[in-house]
């Protein structure tokens, strides 16, 4: 259990985006067993959907579990994502409260498309950062135990590296791909040259990118020669 937190925990320390924070809740998942996960990091007052909305949710559910969900309209009534919204701590699904018929079929309906069980972590850094973390699964395949031992040390963390990653998406939205691979090297300290090789462009390219960065950030970097 503690090689799981421990390996989650320096693989957080390493990551600066939404996308790299992501990968690190697969791997998180699938150490502890369970096939399914969803997160959703709310860094301001705005909901999912809002127009305003810039958070990030990413969920691997089964396609048709997805589509059903949307064509049922259970977001509303979803008793999961509510309790990660309006409470902290953590809790398996078996335990989330539901309050009317509805959520109650919600969740018998999710168990017919897999999702038998789960477990839901969520942490409030003040109100408007909140971090909402699911391991889900049929109930043979996930390590309840070590996950609830695990989730506790790890969902916090993944807060405050989404809140980080948060700032620098908001910095570089605006760049190409290519753009933010450049990017992210350079506050790495890499030197032009070593970018070069490692994305297979020429310095002359990397130059290139250099300056649409500094162009569309507004940041003055400091590059090595």
């Amino acid at each position: 259990m503690h090689i799981v937190i421990e390996d989650s925990l320096s693989a957080l320390m390493r990551a600066e985006t939404y996308g790299q924070i992501g990968e690190v809740i697969t791997d998180f998942a699938n150490q502890c067993g369970f096939e399914y996960f969803g997160y959703q990091y709310w860094p301001g007052d705005y909901a999912y959907g809002h127009p305003e909305f810039s958070g990030t949710v990413q969920t691997n559910f089964p396609q048709v579990w997805q589509r059903r969900y949307v064509e049922k309209n259970y977001y509303h009534d979803d008793p999961v994502r509510l309790f990660g919204l309006e409470q902290e701590g953590m809790l398996e699904w078996s335990q989330v409260p539901r309050w009317n018929a509805r959520q109650e079929t919600m969740m018998q309906d999710a168990a017919n498309y897999g999702l038998e069980e789960g477990i839901v972590a969520s942490c409030h850094e003040n109100p408007k950062g909140r971090l909402q973390l699911t391991l889900a699964g049929k109930s043979f395949k996930g390590d309840m135990r070590l996950a609830a031992q695990a989730m506790p040390s790890i969902v916090p963390v993944m807060l405050v590296c989404f809140r980080c990653a948060h700032k620098l998406e908001d910095k570089i939205k605006w760049l190409t791909e290519r753009q933010r691979d450049v990017f992210l090297l350079l506050r790495k300290g890499q030197r032009r040259e070593n970018i070069a090789s490692q994305l297979s462009l020429s310095v002359r390219q990397v130059d290139r990118h250099i300056a649409r960065i500094k162009e569309n950030t507004g940041t003055n970097l400091v590059v090595g020669d």
